[in-house]
């Protein structure tokens, strides 16, 4: 039964289970910062993977540029993105009132759903019944603006003031009916227009006299919604707060909130683009679910680009740093990594990105003949070829092509350009992400991801890595090794991540360590985002010569990558597995491994750190997925014994698996239940047992959703805090160490921590 139109703060009655959801439309209107690009991602994610949402019923509002990969994926997926105009430059958040009305010009059969980007959808709210005449919303989430402001701006307007309605949390705090936050309205369609129409009229009469509005200016929209139901006659109708359940304001949440139906949660989101949790269990379980369809959407498309533009606008200084290189520092780490003994370059340019860093057996093709002269001069003992790409048959180890295909080329043009480059490239090509950019060519431009999806038609198992620069992407695509080890990680694994990973060129530079030391690099999704991430921020606070110890190294290329950079690393690991050299096909990522045998590591140890000779002490520490695999009381013994073996001020970096969506260390070790989950302890226990032993937190980040993995990823990154002045243990003498790998990756160092 619907509330009694009488009834200002009555709550809408829902649709008795099992019955379909009525017809309308949901909306939300997208602005011009990136954020709210990822925000129209999320609240399509769920909406259609949770709350069972067609995709032909939302409609995407965008106020300035329409050109992002957030925007071309829903549209992909069906649904209306459409352009507006800004409402008024006086009030961003008033953009919503522009995206009212084109949506009643457009027409609404049955609900109108209008919401704010940055909310959730886990039910269909069109299961609600709002009658004609009636206008629902959740009130405010505070007493604001206070009670006499109100009063006064409805005085000002001539307006009887509606009656009060209680606010969902906050004890004896209330509001009047209709100033309700406006992360929802439901709005029947009939009445669509008259509301859209009058809500505009009233926020163009509140930002003319906005002084009325004293302190509280943000909230034009909500007052002015306020006024024109008032004004129109509609009766407000109070949502639960489970339909518009806020997560931004923790101290106001109370112990028992309910489970929410839709999610508001502002920028509550990690680096990742999930959700964070709110810490009540009842919110956290709706909070899996969105972030569990966003990590579908995330694997199915990812929107790079937007992605990376949001990274750049957080103010945040993070554990793990989105790096950001020039064209020439891309270039040349990629030369010192690969070491490659020829080179193709394809458009040289006098000055540009490869003058002096490449090998002598180089060539050049489709340079400005004006450029030759100065180029050779760049790269002597290089050659310059006249003609284009098609009139040689060339090949080298490394290809880079600099120059973006010709925006006018027809897509059969632009894959036989790329088919040309593929086949020249031994080892490596890497050229500009931008393949084509937009403009008004004879052809349409390529979607984003075109040139990933040409290289992928051509050679199924290229791998592909998008390498920022100051003002592009730049994409390094390997040629895997013929013969490919059964535990490699390939293509599936990879290309739903490295969109996301903080820094793909570290990720290729111990990609490439795995291939030449290992021969397989885990196919397990964390440890792409782990390896990498630990190494640099080792190397960050750490000078060449260092003595690191990896406790619980297994058989990975950690190690080797550290050796390779001039590290000198031990590693501890008492397993029983012993690996022996060479490499063989039924090795994984456990086991131990003698490093050392092979040049890859200074000492290797066949035991537990504490067996170590008490003598052994490091500058730094690093551990991967150990210590949450063990029994609290172990992991309390081995918290210590890192405490112990690390100089003062030295960083001690771990990672830790955790139960995916929650903070629960996760407690089975190869398969194996270690203790109840109940008592194995959660990440902030991690973090207080390290501060009692000496080991202060000085960064933390968690990130969830990180491939096809029961797990979620903590990364701590800790400081043994000084000791006593009697206790103290003197620093190791950093030594420059030289190893077989450590030639090819010296410069490399530098490039990757600047």
């Amino acid at each position: 039964m619907s509330p009694d139109p009488g009834d200002s703060a009555g709550h809408a009655a829902p649709v008795p289970p099992g019955d379909d959801p009525r017809p309308g439309t949901f909306s939300c209107v997208v602005d011009g910062h990136p954020r709210f690009h990822l925000d129209a991602v999320r609240w399509f994610a769920t909406l259609t993977e949770v709350a069972g949402v067609r995709p032909a019923d939302l409609v995407v509002h965008v106020v300035g540029p329409e050109g992002s990969d957030a925007l071309d994926l829903l549209r992909a997926a069906g649904v209306a993105v459409v352009g507006i105009d800004a409402f008024d430059a006086r009030s961003p958040h008033c953009n919503k009132v522009s995206g009212a009305l084109a949506l009643a010009r457009r027409g609404v059969d049955g609900l109108a759903v209008l919401c704010d980007t940055d909310t959730v959808v886990l039910e269909d709210p069109r299961r609600l019944a709002v009658a004609p005449g009636q206008v629902a919303g959740k009130p405010v989430d505070r007493e604001i603006p206070p009670r006499p402001v109100l009063e006064a701006i409805f005085g000002a307007a001539g307006v009887p003031v509606p009656p009060d309605v209680p606010l969902s949390w906050g004890a004896g705090e209330s509001t009047c009916a209709g100033n309700s936050n406006g992360g929802l309205y439901l709005v029947p369609g009939v009445d669509l227009g008259r509301v859209a129409s009058a809500w505009s009229t009233w926020a163009t009469w509140l930002l003319d006299r906005r002084t009325l509005l004293e302190e509280w200016g943000t909230y034009v929209d909500q007052v002015a919604m306020a006024l024109a139901l008032a004004t129109e006659e509609i009766v407000p109708v109070a949502l639960d707060v489970r339909w518009n359940l806020p997560v931004h304001d923790p101290g106001r949440i109370p112990p028992d909130p309910p489970m929410p139906a839709i999610v508001h949660y502002h920028q509550e989101v990690d680096r990742q683009g999930f959700l964070r949790l709110s810490g009540r269990r009842e919110i956290d379980s709706g909070i899996r679910r969105a972030n569990g369809a966003v990590d579908v959407q995330w694997q199915r498309a990812f929107p790079g680009r937007t992605y990376q533009a949001w990274l750049d606008t957080l103010d945040d200084v993070a554990a793990a740093p989105v790096a950001r290189r020039s064209d020439r520092e891309v270039v040349g780490a990629v030369v010192d990594l690969l070491a490659p003994a020829s080179v193709l370059e394809v458009g040289y340019r006098a000055g540009g990105a490869t003058a002096g860093l490449v090998p002598t057996a180089y060539v050049g093709v489709e340079g400005p003949v004006d450029d030759e002269g100065e180029a050779r001069a760049e790269r002597p003992g290089g050659s310059f070829l006249d003609g284009t790409l098609d009139d040689h048959r060339l090949s080298a180890d490394l290809t880079i092509s600099l120059e973006p295909v010709d925006p006018a080329a027809d897509e059969a043009t632009r894959e036989a350009r790329l088919q040309s480059l593929w086949s020249t490239a031994g080892t490596a090509l890497l050229l500009t992400g931008d393949a084509v950019p937009a403009g008004d060519g004879a052809a349409p431009p390529a979607a984003p991801g075109w040139l990933e999806g040409a290289l992928r038609r051509l050679d199924p198992e290229v791998e592909l890595y998008p390498i920022r620069t100051d003002d592009r992407t730049l994409l390094l695509a390997l040629r895997p090794p013929g013969d490919r080890h059964p535990r490699d990680f390939g293509p599936a694994t990879l290309d739903p991540l490295v969109g996301r990973h903080p820094d793909p060129l570290a990720l290729a530079a111990v990609r490439v360590t795995a291939w030449r030391t290992l021969g397989f690099y885990p196919d397990h999704a964390p440890r792409l985002w782990e390896y990498p991430v630990v190494a640099q921020l080792l190397a960050h606070q750490l000078p060449l010569g260092s003595a690191i110890v990896d406790v619980g190294a297994g058989t990975t290329p950690l190690a080797p990558f550290l050796t390779g950079l001039g590290y000198r690393v031990d590693t501890v690991d008492p397993s029983t597995d012993v690996r022996g050299w060479p490499p063989a096909d039924d090795w994984n990522e456990w086991g131990y491994l003698d490093y050392a045998a092979a040049g890859l590591a200074r000492g290797s140890w066949n035991c537990t750190l504490d067996q170590l000779p008490p003598t052994a002490r490091f500058d730094g520490l690093c551990s991967v997925s150990v210590i949450e695999h063990v029994p609290g009381t172990v992991r309390r013994a081995l918290l210590h014994e890192f405490a112990d073996r690390v100089r003062d001020g030295g960083p001690v970096v771990l990672t830790v698996d955790l139960v995916r969506g929650c903070d629960d260390l996760w407690n089975r070790n190869l398969g194996v239940e270690v203790e109840d989950p109940l008592v194995h302890g959660t990440l902030a226990d991690i973090v207080d047992e390290a501060a009692r032993t000496g080991l202060e937190l000085v960064a933390q980040e968690t990130v969830r959703y990180w491939g096809a993995s029961d797990v979620d990823i903590a990364l701590l990154v800790l400081r043994r805090s000084p000791r006593p002045t009697d206790q103290v243990v003197p620093p190791t003498t950093a030594v420059r160490t030289e190893t077989g790998t450590g030639r090819g990756l010296r410069s490399l160092y530098r490039r990757l921590v600047g």
